[in-house]
């Protein structure tokens, strides 16, 4: 039964009242919900948290239940794959971010397309902050010799004499707005 469950849950995960009280005041569906994907993942108090904000907003914006929010077939999959718990918990969280700002995933989609046809090498990367909140980008060069380096410096060069680089920095500060 999902009260016993649910009350379990909040017991052995020392949830904060309020946040216990916000499972319990959603509808049978939904805590069963939220229960088939915190109780396996074991969400702390703060990750139940995000999970909650994430898909009562999405499902307020779309129109539909959490249940229908966290049973999608997406978020099951995500749950299933072989995968570290803390991975499973940053991959829903993720996917719930992504369906909840749908213009940020978008933009962050089109990011990934012109990082891509930047064709810079795995040795080097570019990381924009988290959700696009930030003002830095982040440049990483793995090397194993002067030489290495001097060619990971000279690509890094080449790509930023081409337009996708300026279409990142674009799109990138459009989405942060």
């Amino acid at each position: 039964m999902t009260d016993s469950r649910l009350e379990e849950y909040v017991e052995r995960q020392r949830l904060r009242p309020v946040t216990a009280e916000r499972l319990r005041r959603l509808d049978q569906g939904g805590r069963s919900a939220v229960l088939d994907v915190a109780v396996p993942l074991g969400l702390n108090d703060n990750q139940l948290r995000d999970v909650l904000d994430l898909a009562e907003d999405s499902a307020a914006r779309e129109g539909v239940s959490v249940a229908e929010v966290l049973g999608d077939p997406e978020a099951a999959a995500l749950r299933q794959r072989r995968l570290g718990r803390s991975d499973k918990i940053k991959a829903l969280k993720a996917w719930l971010r992504r369906r909840r700002y749908p213009h940020l995933s978008a933009a962050l989609d089109r990011i990934d397309a012109l990082r891509a046809r930047l064709g810079l090498p795995a040795a080097t990367r570019l990381e924009l902050p988290e959700n696009l909140e930030g003002d830095e980008l982040v440049v990483t060069l793995r090397a194993s010799s002067v030489e290495d380096l001097r060619a990971r410096v000279a690509q890094l060069a080449r790509a930023c004499d081409r337009p996708e680089i300026e279409a990142l920095f674009d799109v990138w500060h459009e989405a942060a707005g």
